[in-house]
């Protein structure tokens, strides 16, 4: 049994007409994984933003545009790649005013690549400053807080730390549930998730808590015989004259 991330959905911002047909048609082909089409369509949408726009992209603009295109090489595989554009879309998000939700993404993100990279230190790191982020601007019992919960949960789990996953995993159900219902493809993989961490939490207490035997039961102590009651019984043999 192996338990599995949330991968943060990136929605489109507000365009044109024509080029938010583009961008679907970018996730069409990324859902499709026809990768090579979905980044065709991205250039030529980025092209046409650009041109629309005077031939500069806002740094909003530019952020999405990134964050799009690494999340299209982190489902190839290309993890380097992903870090790239990820890391560009870190520091036009560092420029944001303080209390802008897009400044968790790329924690999000960048989390995310270390987790396929088994970095989970560092997959820890980045998810901790967007929980920090995210409870402060969108609350803890914001869906999108949750996913980070969430995530936390499996990256301890991978740090063999059943405890502290499941602390975090019961946040995040708790969260899907209320807000999204049992339904939801996003609480199916928490609870799915959930139960595998709580199986290994038992595994895991049992090989740090030493067995305790409950102590033998102490026998009776054993008394002097009893003598034996007069008329009960022979008696003392008479000595013969």
């Amino acid at each position: 049994m192996e338990v599995s991330i949330i991968r943060e959905v990136i929605s489109c911002p507000n365009l044109q007409f024509h080029v938010t047909t583009l961008l679907e048609a970018v996730q069409s082909h990324h859902a499709a994984e026809n990768y090579s089409g979905a980044l065709e369509f991205l250039a030529r949408a980025r092209s046409e933003c650009e041109a629309d726009l005077g031939g500069k992209l806002s740094r909003n603009l530019q952020f999405y545009f990134e964050c799009f295109e690494g999340d299209l090489f982190l489902s190839m595989d290309d993890y380097e790649e992903a870090s790239y554009h990820f890391e560009v879309a870190a520091e036009i998000s560092s420029t944001f005013p303080i209390g802008h939700p897009d400044r968790a993404l790329t924690f999000i993100l960048l989390a995310t690549v270390y987790y396929y990279k088994e970095q989970y230190d560092e997959a820890i790191a980045a998810l901790e400053e967007a929980k920090s982020i995210r409870e402060t601007i969108l609350s803890p019992e914001h869906i999108d807080t949750a996913l980070v919960y969430h995530n936390l949960a499996v990256c301890s789990y991978k740090k063999d730390n059943p405890p502290e996953a499941q602390l975090y995993l019961n946040k995040a159900v708790d969260v899907f549930v209320m807000n999204l219902g049992y339904t939801h493809p996003r609480t199916n993989l928490a609870l799915g998730n959930k139960s595998i961490i709580e199986i290994s939490n038992v595994t895991f207490s049992d090989i740090l808590l030493p067995k305790v035997r409950p102590p033998k039961p102490k026998e009776p102590k054993k008394g002097k015989k009893k003598g034996k009651g007069k008329g009960k019984g022979k008696g003392k043999k008479k000595k013969k004259r």
